[in-house]
């Protein structure tokens, strides 16, 4: 009965490291941001200039909660905030609202499939690198790089980076930053899982991977969280390599012979529209919101919403940014 027992907490023990994963040190990622939209966080971002951020389409677009394709409608700019920096020495971070948001033009999400889940944001100044705290992911030079890894995931140690979930009696809050090991697969091991052996799915190779991670993350938030690669778990240089694409969208949880887990926006790919993208000109810059007295406005309550369903779960987010709670607070909204 004590072995039973042992067994028993080994495996809860398990099962609550699968899920939670480990807190990460603001240092390894300080190209990883904040998206805020009318100052609630919404999603991660990466900087790949310094003006310049990729996200995933379905952060961008005003209503993710079902079906969305062309023509898409966005979040208007000048409610789009970057934080970046935030760290509990610099309580503020640094703040920078968006000049421009855009989309692919081919990103759809239908009952089947979310493919081209690609955005990008311009600042209307630039970012301030400083080491350690804000720095660009020279992605447009490491596509190759990028692509390579893609193709050859057994030769790298990669993690995603998330958020934990702290669980409330209305909903959820999302607490510190976090990275989980995730196990990428070949395009092929994808293909087939995913679209030949899986009939209640579509899987495109040229814009999408996928994974075969321990995790049962299905049904968590989808909140674009970077994939991220290396030759090594200590390797000091990380390729981003994805996006979080298909958590609560039409890929995870689904059945057949398979049970599917997270997909994810190919980086590379992105990469070919962002090398062509031009901003369209501006006529003018805003401000954060703020409220009457000039700051600006924290915990809010929020609704997170799926691609692919029509519910929609209320809930209010505290977004706690790495691993320690820093002022201001975010509201975290979809």
């Amino acid at each position: 009965m004590r072995i039973n027992c042992v067994v028993l907490v080994l495996s809860l023990a398990l099962i609550i490291r699968q899920c939670v994963g480990e807190p990460a040190r603001p240092e390894e990622f300080p190209f990883f941001a904040t998206l805020l939209y009318k100052n609630r966080g919404v999603c991660g971002a990466v900087l790949y200039t310094t003006t310049r951020l990729v996200a995933t389409c379905h952060c961008l677009v005003t209503d993710n909660s079902g079906l969305f394709r062309p023509p898409h409608s966005l979040k208007r700019a000048a409610d789009v905030t970057v934080d970046m920096g935030n760290d509990g020495d610099r309580p503020t971070g640094m703040l920078r609202v968006a000049s421009s948001i855009a989309v692919h033009p081919e990103c759809e999400c239908t009952k089947r499939s979310l493919f081209y889940d690609f955005g990008v944001i311009e600042l209307n100044e630039p970012m301030v690198l400083q080491e350690g705290i804000i720095a660009v992911a020279p992605i447009l030079e490491e596509h190759l790089a990028i692509r390579q890894a893609l193709e050859n995931p057994s030769d790298y140690w990669c993690v995603l980076l998330d958020f934990s979930i702290i669980k409330r009696k209305v909903g959820f809050d999302l607490g510190s930053l976090e990275k989980s090991d995730v196990t990428l697969e070949t395009f092929a091991w994808c293909k087939f899982h995913y679209s030949s052996e899986n009939k209640n799915v579509d899987y495109n190779e040229e814009v999408q991977t996928c994974s075969n991670s321990y995790e049962s993350p299905c049904r968590e938030p989808d909140l674009g969280g970077a994939v991220l690669c290396a030759n090594s778990k200590d390797a000091p240089r990380k390729l981003a390599v994805a996006m979080l694409s298909g958590r609560n969208h039409p890929y995870c949880g689904k059945y057949f012979h398979f049970p599917v887990k997270e997909a994810y926006a190919r980086m590379d790919a992105a990469v070919k529209w962002l090398q062509t993208w031009v901003p369209p000109p501006t006529t003018s810059t805003s401000s954060p919101v703020t409220d009457e007295t000039g700051s600006i406005p924290t915990r809010k309550s929020t609704t997170h919403k799926d691609c692919g369903t029509s519910r929609a779960s209320h809930s209010s987010h505290v977004f706690l940014w790495y691993t320690i709670t820093f002022l201001p607070s975010y509201s975290l909204m979809f």
